[in-house]
């Protein structure tokens, strides 16, 4: 997938406004919190969301993987020179979409009906989990992220991140090697790339379309198909199966997960509650065009230094 384009967002936005774009047609006057327009309950049933628009200006696909393989590279080099043989992590570029595919989807609940019938609310994917992850020293994991605690180092109230101590006679660096390698490809030690902004508009919009009376009238039609089937629950972020990971699914939960989604087929809840999230993301668009702009093209910078790195330039 190539690095998303401004223009092409451009394009697919016609120069319409926000409230236009909320169902095709002008709506009538009403605050930028509330996109216009009305969502039929023919809009479709559990289908694959319309992409997010604020995706555009984020790390994408196989952007991300690009990124990183290139900071797994920069923090090699690094823990070479403090005398570490750096442990190679499994990258799967079709995992890491298949991956971000879910999540996108999963916003609005389960959507897959075959994988609820056979593994309830758990992604197939941890159905049956591989603990492929390697086995690391704690002086390793110190190094590589700056951590004590092997964790990743996050700074504090947006301050920048200092070196954690010494290893070997060596000044750690900001962020451990980890930290070095995102310094070199964006700037900072701090962050892997400049795309909080766009994810907090995100996960503003998708907060504004849960509260939207349009959205909560859909949540009242499906908790009302769903009480019919016998279950309760007000929302379809409701549902909690809590168990371990590769755990099977329990009778009730596979039974619940069915009815769930047969309950989103009937009132179509997924393409009418996508559509007014994406109206509120589109209005957040082009209420912040030009931070948006400006993080972009930072990403588009910090992508040709990791093909650079990659290359081995």
């Amino acid at each position: 997938m190539a690095v998303a384009s401004l223009a092409l967002v451009a394009a697919c936005q016609g120069g319409e406004s926000a409230m236009e774009r909320a169902d095709g047609e002008p709506g009538p006057e009403q605050p930028p919190s509330t996109p216009a327009g009305s969502v039929s309950s023919q809009d479709g049933g559990v289908q694959p969301p319309q992409k997010s628009p604020l995706s555009a200006y984020m790390l994408q696909g196989s952007e991300l993987f690009t990124v990183q393989a290139a900071e797994d590279l920069l923090a090699g080099d690094c823990l070479k020179r403090f005398g570490f043989e750096p442990v190679e992590r499994s990258l799967d570029l079709d995992a890491v979409m298949a991956e971000q595919r879910m999540a996108d989807t999963r916003l609005y609940g389960i959507t897959d009906s075959s994988e609820a019938a056979r593994h309830g609310y758990q992604p197939a994917s941890l159905a049956d989990p591989a603990d492929d992850s390697p086995s690391t020293s704690p002086s390793y994991d110190f190094v590589f992220s700056g951590d004590p605690n092997g964790g990743v180092a996050v700074p504090e109230n947006g301050a920048e991140l200092t070196s954690p101590g010494e290893f070997g006679g060596l000044e750690i660096p900001a962020g451990g090697c980890l930290g070095e390698a995102r310094e070199k490809l964006w700037g900072t030690a701090s962050a892997r790339v400049k795309d909080d902004f766009a994810q907090g508009l995100r996960i503003t919009a998708y907060e504004k379309s849960m509260a939207d009376p349009r959205v909560q009238s859909l949540f009242a039609e499906w908790s009302e198909c769903l009480g019919r089937r016998g279950f309760n629950y007000a929302t379809p972020l409701d549902p909690e199966f809590g168990r371990d990971a590769g755990a099977p699914a329990s009778e009730a939960e596979i039974a619940t997960a069915v009815a769930d989604i047969a309950c989103k087929e009937k009132t179509s809840l997924v393409s009418r509650w996508n559509k007014v999230d994406v109206a509120y993301q589109r209005q957040a668009i082009e209420d912040n065009q030009l931070q948006l702009t400006e993080d972009r093209e930072t990403i588009r910078a910090g992508l040709q230094r990791a093909t650079k790195v990659l290359d081995g330039g």
